[in-house]
């Protein structure tokens, strides 16, 4: 197990002289008190199961063997034994008597001498002297299972899952940043996890970097305040917090604890090793490994953690992406990042904070990248990028790594540098002072990420999403080179339906997803299945779904159901229409809903019938459906982006308008109730809005074909029912809709016609023939008409007329028939009419009916009244009996109407009757008629034939009251009826009030008056009428005041009434004079005020509201017989009739006048040219109405903003600019000088010189001058002497690197870079200083991790048994031949040592890792590498030359394992395989694509042409990442170099099946390569005396 001398994000703790500064500079806080302030019990429920959870899954760790650590003074250490410190850092007085006894002879580990116990420190913190900021804290060990942890953080802390992780590493250490990058940094971080959703960790820390993300989060919760929290995690070691013993739970001793609720934190000041806990972070986890003061502890922890959030997936079903930002930090920051990165996590480095941010940011700046030619798998060729490191680079890296952390380590440190830079693409660098970084940090954040996921633009997006920025999916993933795969984008689209991302899905829209390949049926269930819980559509699901499906998944059938609820039963689903949509045939007698055959054009399907139950059906409109799914969810946005891709709008806005206006009155939410009225009223307006784009395009056609065309994917209604339906007035008071009402209450007659016409031929009907004019009448002024017409000067060309000269029958229009068929059509038929024609038209019109109507119940009431009046006696007359069948006529006509309904069921139908306040008078007044007749016709019975003339009385005044009906017809009439009918409404309330004065002054004034009366129902009457009659004035001041004659007899004798009381003589009349204050004028003027509003409010609609009303007088006067009461009881029998004759036919149901209020179109062709004249007439309204409101004051002040931002941005990136010009000319200056700058100090120089050459001329001629002339050196020959000074400076630089390049292969640093190849994250090296990797060097803290790969665990044939952890039956011999395995261990570099346990040592050193991990062999494991070269030549065929040498070139190859680092090709020599043939073998798989057995069987002629010139380069240890202690790699390399490049040129190279790419580079020390692969080229540039 890893114990001392990790990495740690603080940093400084990596080797012994940064932890002693850390532990002096941080200021932390020792404890004053002996024990920690304990706080009452837990006390919320919440609270209560945290209690009993983190004590059963979360153990800490205590130390279990004290073992003495050796001082640092030796043999004089006069240290008291109590005093005498562990190695786990506590003294011994620390531990318990049984861990001091305790004594375990073996090394002190984690893992043998501590114990699990469970834990005692968890709880909510609260930190005292911070105005008592809180967060949740815990102790945990740190072999803790990850999953356990989640489910801490997760169900138990009840953290959202976030979508981005921001690990923030740097200087533990307390720094200054300077203000305007501070600014920058905090705003940016938090706008970085507040725009994604993230958790920012950190090590939790009141110092350093931690400090300064705790401050920003500080910032964020004051400006936010309660309503929303930063998550900020704080990783820390338990043994480092300051006064950390306020954090235990010390009461509870070896009982269960039950936390700290909460524990009162105020570290003290005194302990200057520990560190306290930032304020400002919200969560805590305190790593414990039974250490104290022990730094580094938890950085296995928090890296596992991370590792393990990073699995989980979010709501767009994508793993947790980590991003690292690195701000200032030491040496550990180096290590952090090397292994962030080689693990494939991106880095954010903020320039310009210090230290190691700064170096890396210096290096990423200074290396370039350059384009070398590879050749793939299938021998494509492409371009790839490698990054290119140049001397002087090299050596400014290397001086600020020894300037900032000294000498210690610095090998490692550059490499590690290095080796991050080989995936530029990982690493982002931020810098304040560019212009743009005008931006925040945040942008870098999210930038980072999508650069480290560039080739995969599925997940690009899934983060943008995941994100919520939409401008990064469009600047940085939808750019040229893009390229769409519908099949992928499909699920993320779905994504960004379900969560509502609007933005993002118009952008894909706008990019090439198809929805007719995206929305199938099952995608479109699984989004009704996956809508939020807590969502109104599922409760509205649950609401009218079938009981049977409860807690069943949702489909089509359930949403089916809701949009039966919200739209009436008039509307028929599309989901009810077909089978597939609501499961077996068998259930369907079951379902309430009737089932249509499938419409023809709903749903196409490119699978065959046995793929259906696969559900792959693909719907014709998809935008429909989720027009439909975004209006039942609510959300306006999304709904509007998939109306304007609707082609039938109308249809769409007043479906939308009424789903949403139903949705209210099922909640009882005021705020949703106002969300969906205001995105109701949005679709009611543009509703109107485009109806009147299409009315000013052709009015005809809009009326006459548009209104009442039945559309199919909208429940098989019309616009103008569904208009109805909705109770959109504005609508059916539009022009258009007028328009269409006005020909249908004509008929066939036309407008021409005066009303006094249509009254003389209803009076004598044979002048009709000569005065009615009909629509075929005007045939030539209509073709004249049709004839002139133009282009629409609106830009949308005119249609056809909506009546043409003559049509086709089936071409007519709407429902138009034969003129001989049962149907009739409104519509000019263009042939000459007969004088039965003439009739039938006449008397079929609404108006003509509305007349006959008219008068039919005038001379009804007529003869009503006369029979009251004149003629009711108790013998019934013969104007009586025709009044009898007169109602019954009318009583049939109301059962006619009741039951030719549309609705589908009699409830449905009673309903939609009783909807009509006017059905329901003419109910009461039937039930009147019938019940004073029942009473008439009793005979013997006076009372009752007296009872039935006062009910037919009050009969007769419900009918007519009923005539009021009439004047509905009537625009002035029509809506004072709606007036009254509001008034009524606002009487009744009124009424309730006014009961209350009524009957406390009515109860009042009777017992002051007359006390002491008996109960009768007298007393009641007269409460309430003379209360009543007092309001008007009838005041009864004479019964008062006792004026009349009265008495005082109570005992009834005296047929007197009773006089008053004295008291309520006078009393009463007070109480009377403050009752009529109340009543007349208080009461009464508020009920003028009330229906003065009403007034008011109903003339500012008046014509909405007699438009409305008209629609339904004229739909009932179309639906009618012609014929009037009492005639119309023969069209009763008439109908009864054809019903019976066509139910014994089995004929279809068929009305009997063909419904013009709809129009059914059967040619495919028309409904095309309808729909798309509909759609250009929608999109002129949105063109329209988006012109519109840009040039609202709003919108203008709006973009006025927006440029004053964008200049204010583009002047503060300016001034950054010039700001930052210092910092970067200095940079620049430390680079070497530029030709320019050279030349200009040569200049110089000489112009000096020749200052002096003249200033001795002047003073030598004026006799002045002293000693010798100034010496002028010779222009040419100081030229030559920079050179050489160059030259030289070029040669010791190339020495040092040369050098330092040594001193890595004798350190081996790349053996001890973690972590370790194809063993994931949390496999990482122990760490080793430079100092301390030789065997001979003491080092007793070392405790490497121990590791062998599963694959070389199963044993096979190239690998050894496990010696480690058992005994082999057969012993290994190492320094010789192993006979027993036939292997080779003897080591190019000599003897090895052997430890204690047998295990071979590796002869380098220390590497931080035992066993044998990846290699086969303990002790080495022996490699072969072919460096195959040539000359590089230039375009023109010539060598090229760098620096008085010729430049070489090698075939290098790319692996896809591990970090995909460029190298020379090889592999492992396997037990009794030639050199030679390994490397033939391995080069040809690898660099030339061959398979294995191919290249062993046959040889290439040209292959084997260049090998028979291989010569050795090196023979010896391989410094390579996959080293252990126990096991390594040697190499032998041959270089095979073709030296006139005529072998090579017809060599075609091709990636092998393990080699993602094979390209020739050249050898040069610039480039950045796999192990010590570097060294060996290195050694054929020397050979070859080639540049390098």
């Amino acid at each position: 197990m890893k114990r001392n001398g990790k990495v740690s994000p603080m940093e400084e703790e990596l080797v012994p002289n940064d932890t002693v500064e850390l532990q002096h500079v941080i200021q932390a806080e020792s404890v004053q008190e002996t024990g920690a302030v304990q706080m009452p019990p837990c006390e919320t429920e919440e609270d209560l199961e945290l209690s009993d959870w983190i004590p059963k899954h979360i153990k800490r760790r205590e130390c279990c063997s004290f073992m003495e650590k050796p001082s640092k003074k030796g043999a004089d250490d006069e240290t008291p034994d109590e005093k005498k410190v562990c190695y786990c850092g506590r003294e011994k007085q620390a531990h318990t008597p049984e861990a001091r006894e305790s004594s375990i002879p073996d090394k002190w580990t984690v893992h043998s001498h501590t114990k699990h116990l469970p834990t005692n420190a968890f709880g909510e913190v609260e930190f005292k002297m911070f105005n008592d900021r809180s967060g949740k804290y815990v102790r945990v060990a740190g072999d803790t299972n990850m999953e356990i942890m989640t489910e801490l953080l997760m169900d138990k802390w009840n953290l959202e899952l976030p979508n981005l992780l921001i690990s923030v590493t740097g200087g533990a250490k307390n720094f200054t940043m300077k203000p305007r990058l501070k600014e920058v940094f905090r705003r940016g971080l938090v706008k970085a996890g507040q725009s994604t959703g993230a958790w920012i960790i950190t090590g939790g820390m009141n110092a350093g970097v931690m400090k300064h993300v705790g401050e920003a989060v500080l910032d964020y919760t004051v400006a936010a305040g309660s309503r929303q929290k930063l998550v900020t995690i704080g990783i820390a070691t338990w043994g480092c917090v300051a006064s950390k013993e306020q954090l235990t739970d010390l009461a509870a001793g070896d009982k269960k604890s039950e936390g700290l609720w909460p524990a009162m934190y105020k570290p003290q000041k005194n302990n200057k090793r520990a560190a306290s806990l930032d304020p400002n972070h919200t969560h805590f986890i305190l790593v414990d490994q039974g250490t104290e003061l022990i730094f580094g502890e938890e950085i296995d922890f928090r890296a596992a953690l991370e590792n393990e959030i990073a699995k989980q997936k979010n709501a767009v079903d994508t793993t947790i992406p980590i991003v690292l930002v690195v701000v200032e930090g030491g040496p550990g920051t180096i290590h952090t990042v090397h292994s962030a990165i080689m693990n494939g996590t991106p880095a954010v480095i903020v320039d310009g904070s210090g230290r190691a941010a700064d170096i890396f940011a210096f290096a990423y700046k200074f290396s370039r990248e350059v384009v070398i030619p590879v050749v793939d798998q299938t021998g494509a060729k492409k371009s790839k990028t490698i990054t290119v490191i140049d001397e002087f680079t090299d050596k400014k890296i290397t001086e600020m790594v020894k300037e900032e952390f000294g000498e210690t380590n610095l090998i490692q440190n550059v490499t590690y540098i290095k080796e991050s830079l080989i995936h530029r693409d990982l690493v982002t660098v931020f810098t304040i002072d560019q212009r743009e970084t005008a931006k925040d940090i945040d942008v870098a954040i999210l930038h980072a990420l999508l650069k480290a996921n560039r080739n995969e633009t599925l997940t690009q997006l899934r983060l943008a999403l995941a994100w919520n920025r939409i401008d990064v999916a469009e600047s940085e993933i939808f750019t040229d080179d893009y390229k769409l795969d519908q099949g992928g984008f499909n699920q993320v689209m779905q994504t960004a339906v379900l969560a509502g991302k609007v933005q993002f899905i118009s952008l894909f829209l706008d990019n090439g997803i198809n929805l007719h390949d995206f929305l199938t049926m099952e995608r479109l269930e699984d989004l009704y299945d996956s809508i939020p819980e807590n969502s109104y559509l599922n409760t509205l699901i649950d609401l009218f779904r079938d009981p049977k499906r409860k807690g069943m998944c949702v489909n089509l059938y359930d949403i089916a159901m809701v949009i039966q609820e919200l739209m009436g039963d008039s509307y028929s689903p599309l989901y009810t229409r077909d089978p597939r949509y609501y499961g077996e045939d068998d259930e369907e007698s079951q379902l309430p809903m009737r089932r249509h055959s499938m419409t023809e054009g709903h749903m196409s399907t490119a699978a065959s019938s046995s793929d259906l139950d696969q559900n792959h059906e693909y719907f014709d409109v998809p935008a429909r459906e989720l027009f439909v799914f975004a209006v039942l969810m609510n959300r306006m946005e999304m709904s509007k982006l998939f109306w304007e891709r609707l082609e039938e709008p109308i249809g769409a806005a007043l479906t939308a308008a009424q789903m949403l206006q139903t949705m209210q009155k099922h909640t009882e939410d005021t705020e949703l109730q106002s969300k969906l009225r205001k995105h109701g009223q949005y679709y009611e307006e543009i509703a109107c809005g485009v109806l009147n784009e299409c009315h000013l395009s052709d009015e005809a056609r809009a009326s006459q074909e548009l209104l009442i065309r039945e559309l199919p994917n909208y429940g098989n209604s019309t616009c103008l029912q569904l208009a109805v339906e909705g109770d959109n007035k504005t609508f059916i008071s539009h022009a258009c809709c007028q328009s269409l009402l006005n020909q249908i209450w004509m008929g066939k007659m036309s407008h021409k016609n005066k009303l006094w016409r249509i009254w003389l031929s209803i009076l004598f009907p044979p002048l009709l023939l000569g005065l009615i004019y009909f629509r075929e009448d005007e045939q030539s002024r209509f073709a004249n008409k049709n004839k002139g017409k133009q282009d629409n000067p609106r830009g949308l060309k005119r249609q056809r007329s909506a009546y043409p000269i003559k049509k086709k029958a089936s071409d007519a229009g709407p429902g138009a028939k034969n003129l001989g068929d049962e149907g009739l059509d409104i519509r000019n038929t263009g042939r000459k009419l007969t004088w039965y024609d003439r009739i039938r038209f006449f008397y079929n019109a609404p108006l003509t009916t509305f007349l006959h109507n008219c008068i039919s119940y005038l001379c009804f009431l007529m003869l009503f009244s006369y029979i009251l009046l004149t003629n009711f006696y108790p013998t019934v007359s013969t104007a009586e009996y025709i009044l009898m069948v007169w109602v019954f006529t009318l009583l049939v006509e109301e059962v006619r109407q009741l039951l030719a309904d549309d609705a589908s069921v009699f409830r449905l139908k009673l309903m939609s009757y009783i909807y009509d306040a006017w059905n329901v008078v003419d109910v009461v007044t039937l039930l009147f008629f019938l019940t004073g007749t029942v009473l008439r016709l009793i005979p013997g019975c006076e009372g009752c034939f007296e009872a039935a003339r006062i009910v037919l009385a009050l009969n007769l005044m419900t009918f007519w009251f009923r005539i009021l009906h009439i004047f509905s017809v009537q625009k002035t009439l029509g809506p004072m009826l709606v007036m009254i009918g509001r008034m009524v409404i606002d009487l009744l309330g009124f009424f309730v009030i006014l009961m209350v004065f009524v009957l406390a002054y009515g109860l009042a004034s009777q017992a002051i008056l007359y006390p002491n009366v008996d109960l009768t129902p007298v007393i009641i009457v007269d409460v309430l009428r003379k209360a009543y009659w007092q309001m008007y004035g009838e005041l009864f001041l004479e019964d008062i005041e006792g004026i009349t004659d009265c008495t005082t007899d109570l005992a009834g004798n005296s047929t007197l009434p009773r006089c008053p009381s004295e008291a309520g003589t006078w009393v009463t009349p007070i109480l009377l004079g403050l009752y009529i204050l109340f009543t007349n004028i208080l009461m009464f003027n508020l009920l003028i005020a009330m229906f003065s509003y009403t007034f008011d409010k109903v003339k500012e609609n008046t014509d909405h509201y007699w438009h409305y009303q008209r629609y339904f007088l004229i739909y009932e006067y179309h639906t009618r017989p012609p014929l009037a009461p009492p005639l119309i009881i023969l069209s009763h029998i008439y109908l009864s009739i054809r019903t019976v004759l066509r139910i014994c036919c089995k004929k279809a149901h068929n009305a009997g006048k063909r419904n013009v209020f709809k129009w059914r179109i059967k040619d495919e062709g028309v409904s095309k040219r309808l729909n798309k004249w509909e759609f250009m007439n929608g999109e002129e309204f949105i063109r329209r109405r988006a012109h519109l409101h840009k040039a609202t004051m709003e919108m203008q002040v709006m973009d006025s903003k927006n440029m004053l931002e964008t200049a204010s941005v583009n002047v503060e990136a300016l001034k950054d600019a010039m700001l930052g010009m210092r910092s970067k000319q200095q940079a620049l200056a430390n680079k070497e000088p530029s030709y320019l700058e050279e030349r200009f100090n040569s200049i110089e120089e000489q112009l000096e010189t020749t200052f002096q050459a003249l200033h001795w001329i002047v003073q030598n001629m004026s006799g002045q001058a002293k000693g010798n002339p100034p010496k002028l050196q010779d222009p040419k020959q100081r030229k030559i002497e920079e050179e050489e000074k160059k030259n030289d400076l070029a040669k010791q630089e190339k020495e040092r690197y040369m050098m330092m390049l040594s001193e890595q292969v004798r350190l081996h640093v790349k053996s001890r870079t973690s972590p370790y190849p194809e063993a994931g994250p949390d496999v990482k090296r122990f760490q080793v200083p430079d100092a301390n990797v030789p065997w001979t060097v003491p080092f007793p803290e070392y405790s490497p991790t121990e590791y062998t790969s599963p694959v070389v665990l199963e044993g096979p044939d190239w690998a050894d048994p496990d010696i480690l952890n058992s005994k082999p039956e057969k012993k290994l011999s190492f320094n010789e031949y192993d006979k027993t395995y036939k292997v080779n261990r003897k080591s190019f570099e000599g003897q090895y040592k052997i430890d204690k346990n047998g295990l071979p040592l590796n002869p380098k050193g220390r590497t931080g890792l035992m066993g044998r991990g990846l290699l086969g062999r303990w002790g080495p494991n022996f490699s072969g590498d072919p460096v195959v070269t040539r000359w590089k030549r230039g375009e023109n065929g010539q060598i090229v030359v760098e620096d008085g040498r010729k430049v070489l070139e090698f075939v290098a190859i790319q692996h896809k394992d591990g970090n995909r680092e460029w190298g020379i090709p090889g592999g492992i020599i396997q037990p009794g395989q030639n050199v030679l043939d390994c490397l033939r073998m391995e080069f040809a798989e690898e660099a030339m694509g061959e398979d294995a057995a191919d290249s062993s069987q046959r040889k290439n002629e040209k292959l084997e042409q260049l090998i028979q010139k291989g010569q050795k380069v090196y023979e010896g240890y391989a410094d390579d990442p996959r080293n252990t202690d126990n096991a390594w790699l040697e190499t032998t390399a041959y270089n095979y170099h073709d030296e006139e490049g005529k072998i090579l040129e017809t060599l075609n190279l091709k990636a092998g099946a393990s080699v993602e790419h094979v390209a020739w580079q050249p050898v040069s020390s610039k480039i950045q390569l796999y192990g010590g692969h570097l060294n060996t080229l290195r050694q054929v540039a020397l050979n070859r005396n080639a540049a390098f």
